[in-house]
């Protein structure tokens, strides 16, 4: 019965890791589609997909390994000319579009983190009186 209690802790551990990795994304993802940077993919886990959609010229994708995620963003890459996965030259996004993409993942986990936070204290656990 002890593994048992172990296995639950580990998967809510690995659950609540994805999930801080899934609003980290999601961050990075909602804030490049505001600015117009053209967004590749966005996967949930990694590996080879299980299930995707393109909707708007993004695609969605779900994984086999969920442990973490990723957005494509190629006008973020400082080391070349931004190219889409077909090759063709995409324009060099504002110093603007790219700090705020790139602050959005940890300012959507702050965020997320208050959200817990009020939640928690909003519910609370009940303990009798000793």
């Amino acid at each position: 019965m002890v593994y048992l209690d172990y296995a639950w802790k580990i998967l809510f551990v690995v659950v609540f890791f994805g999930l801080c990795i899934f609003v980290h994304e999601l961050g990075h993802l909602l804030v490049a589609l505001w600015r117009g940077l053209y967004v590749e993919r966005f996967s949930v886990g990694f590996g080879k997909k299980i299930w995707g959609v393109t909707h708007r010229g993004v695609e969605y994708v779900v994984s086999w390994l969920p442990f973490g995620g990723y957005v494509a963003l190629p006008q973020l890459d400082p080391t070349d000319v931004p190219h889409t996965a077909a090759g063709e030259p995409l324009p060099i996004p504002s110093a603007a579009s790219r700090a705020l993409t790139a602050a959005a993942g940890p300012l959507a986990n702050v965020i997320f983190g208050f959200a817990l936070a009020t939640v928690t204290w909003c519910i609370g656990l009940y303990e009798p009186a000793p």
